[in-house]
């Protein structure tokens, strides 16, 4: 869509005699129990805002002191104390912020609550972008970012928050009165337009944070009327799957482009004169002596645009040193030796200027035209290109290699749109920015995990068989077999990070004969493939078709090694469930406990006990639900309260541990179990005699669990060591 629209043309001189003197942007700011985050978000919105008009909506803290006492705090309403967030009318509130912020004439309004921040780099650009390229009349929307843990990790989803809108008189939000979009009914949907801006949210940091989230929404919301599904906001992730945040780079640009907002993202958009048009990175995560050949065929490249380079590589290398005197254009970036290849195409990435990025590796080499084609394709709009695979090393090793790791991309293959990527492509930056670059977590295959994100986000890839990649491989039969279990050993601990939660891998369906055809189901895909490429590469692929069955061996043979071999909490992972989601009771108190057998943590935060669930047609708490305080055995079946419980707060998968000998803690902590890193074979004694130990007390009656004696035996343990950690307290 054009930015301009329909709007009146207005000369740059009438606009700025007409804007003088009036502030630029005011933010509304509607607050209800914020004291703790106020002081971060009035420093935050120092960065880009002019004032801030704020509504107190009845806390019960200091919010309204605080927001008092702020310089930048212009116009300060007040509703009356609420004990709790019954009665919570949003659209009242937002309504009567936008009328108060009349009486200052801004030029632009924006809303951002309490828990959300922009980041440095986003708030300059925000400020500059409404001194320079905002069009009056439209309203602009940010990616919505909840962060997790640290506001460096993320989880991997977001949504579109439109915010931001230019003043005008008689202007008002929706009247729904939770969730609704904060933009003036007098903007249309089609002047909504999206920006390459972010949104941190901090609502979701911590587990803590998480669960008094959801309960504001269960009192304010208890019938579900605005928002079927409130659960979303407890999901937890682990490390591993959480995104990494990138800073934004100087020169991206606010617009994404010039596509409709509905519409996927035009990639395009971000090309200009100030930025290098290709960051290539090298990453060198070897100290390789091949890799002036890598860094001599990207230099050489020959095309309408400018290229930095960007070498990755050990701190302790020679390639360090090496690189810095034959090459002095080149921007060396040192690590520590043991990261991830995920955390040094990260890094890479943070050092790039260019609007597109392309990862290369020391075995790589670029013929002439490679880097021209690529950037033609990305002006076409596509998020992620790709090419062909030209084999380097001619010996019977080094073709099997090839044809095992390159089967996607065979030259002769057609120009088309495609979902295989491969581990060749190049990206436009935003995209990856957006999915928080690659996952850190493992060590093979972090480009198949951001390609599928980038993916997942209605981004499209593109193979155009004018991209061509030189890669070199091992040389020996004993390179081969190395290479291809280390990759077998790869593509295992991502079957393993896909059952991190749900575990049960060794129950499924079909996985002996998958394993049983794993390798000969690999082979036909490769005849079929090969079939489709020039009779000379078919006449290759015939002579050396028993090595490369070899290779397919080898793989297999590495991914069930990593998948069987011992580690802290892989029985779950195979046979069990590695998370479990607990509601612990105890000593008149509830918490939601969830036990990690991987990483061998337990954390446990408290729920309100007088949550309601209706039990045949009555209003019951959770606390009447499982008599906490009831120590005769009297308690209702333990189905039926699993079943009152998950409905009350609004989950599908829960189990229940009702003790009344714990004393749970009044709020979020964890601990780690004793047996972390320890051997499985060691661990056994004890667990076997917390079992048996926790089987009788069961038969006694003394507590009631839905989980399995082995899995109560281990919460008990580890809710036991918290329960005193919080008494001495």
């Amino acid at each position: 869509m054009s930015h301009s629209c329909d709007l009146p043309a207005t000369s740059e001189t009438q606009n700025g005699e007409a804007n003088k003197g009036r502030p630029l942007l005011v933010t509304l700011l509607p607050a209800r129990n914020a004291a703790a985050d106020l002081p971060g978000y009035l420093e935050n919105v120092a960065r880009f805002s002019d004032a801030v008009v704020a509504l107190d909506d009845g806390s019960t803290d200091d919010t309204f002191d605080v927001l008092a006492a702020h310089p930048l705090v212009k116009i300060l309403l007040r509703n009356p104390r609420r004990e709790d967030y019954r009665g919570w009318d949003d659209a009242a509130n937002r309504n009567r912020l936008i009328d108060a912020a009349a009486d200052l004439d801004p030029q632009w309004l924006i809303s951002l609550d309490a828990d959300e921040r922009f980041d440095e780099v986003d708030a300059l650009a925000l400020r500059e972008f409404l001194q320079t390229d905002a069009v009056p009349g439209l309203a602009y929307g940010f990616r919505h970012v909840p962060m997790r843990e640290d506001e460096g990790h993320f989880l991997p989803r977001y949504w579109w928050a439109y915010r931001l809108f230019s003043a005008a008189p008689g202007q008002r939000f929706p009247i729904s009165r939770l969730h609704f979009v904060p933009i003036p009914t007098s903007i249309p949907r089609h002047r909504w337009v999206k920006t390459s801006l972010r949104i941190k949210h901090l609502g979701e940091l911590t587990a803590e944070r998480r669960l008094t989230r959801f309960g504001k929404y269960l009192e304010a919301d208890p019938d579900r009327r605005y928002e079927s599904f409130y659960a979303e906001c407890l999901a937890t992730r682990s490390a591993e799957e959480l995104g990494r945040w990138l800073p934004r780079p100087p020169s991206m640009p606010v617009i994404l482009g010039d596509a409709a907002p509905e519409d996927i993202d035009d990639p395009e958009a971000g090309f200009g004169q100030s930025a290098p048009t290709v960051s290539a990175i090298i990453i060198d995560s070897r100290g390789e002596a091949s890799i002036d050949r890598t860094i001599h065929s990207v230099l050489e490249q020959v095309f309408e645009g400018s290229i930095d380079v960007i070498v990755v590589t050990p701190a302790g290398s020679e390639t360090v040193r090496n690189v810095r005197d034959a090459f002095p254009s080149v921007n060396v970036v040192p690590l520590p030796a043991t990261v991830t290849p995920g955390r040094a195409r990260n890094q890479g990435l943070i050092a790039a200027q260019g609007h597109i990025a392309t990862f290369l590796t020391p075995d790589v080499e670029l013929p002439a035209g490679s880097i021209a084609a690529r950037v033609e394709a990305h002006r076409r709009g596509c998020a992620i290109v790709t090419g062909t695979v030209v084999n380097g090393t001619t010996t019977p090793a080094g073709w099997a290699s090839y044809f095992l790791e390159h089967g996607t991309a065979f030259p002769g293959l057609p120009a088309e749109q495609t979902i295989d990527a491969g581990a060749h492509g190049s990206y436009t930056r935003m995209p990856l920015i957006e999915v928080g670059g690659f996952p850190e977590s493992v060590n093979l295959g972090e480009e198949i995990f951001a390609n599928q994100a980038i993916f997942d986000r209605g981004y499209t890839a593109f193979r155009d068989p004018r991209i061509q990649v030189i890669e070199h491989g091992p040389r020996t039969v004993f390179g081969l077999l190395a290479r291809q279990f280390a990759r077998g050993r790869g593509h295992g601990r991502l079957v393993l990070a896909q059952h991190r939660y749900h575990g049960g891998l060794l129950r499924e369906p079909g996985l002996l004969p998958s394993i049983i055809r794993a390798a000969p189901g690999r082979l036909r895909q490769l005849d079929a493939r090969v079939a489709d490429t020039s009779r000379d590469l078919q006449d290759v692929y015939r002579r050396h078709r028993r090595l490369v069955a070899v290779g397919a061996f080898a793989t297999v043979a590495g991914e069930w090694w990593e998948i069987l071999r011992p580690e802290p909490g892989k029985l779950a992972m195979l046979l069990g469930s590695p998370v479990r989601d607990i509601l612990v009771g105890g000593r008149g108190r509830l918490a939601l406990a969830q036990l990690d057998a991987v990483s061998s943590r337990i954390t446990v935060w408290p729920v309100p006990a007088d949550i309601k669930v209706s039990v045949d047609r009555k209003q019951v708490s959770l606390a009447e639900i499982l008599s906490l305080d009831d120590t005769s055995g009297a308690r209702r079946s333990l189905p039926d309260v699993r079943r009152a419980a998950a409905e009350a707060l609004d989950v599908d998968h829960l189990e229940c541990l009702v003790d009344s000998r714990l004393c749970l803690p009044a709020r979020s902590t964890s601990a780690d179990t004793d047996e972390r890193a320890r051997p499985l074979w060691r661990a056994l004694p004890r667990q076997v005699a917390d079992t048996v130990r926790t089987a009788f007390e069961i038969r006694r009656n003394t507590l009631r669990s839905t989980l399995n004696p082995w899995t109560t035996a281990r919460a008990l343990r580890h809710l036991g060591r918290i329960s005193a950690a919080a008494e001495g307290q």
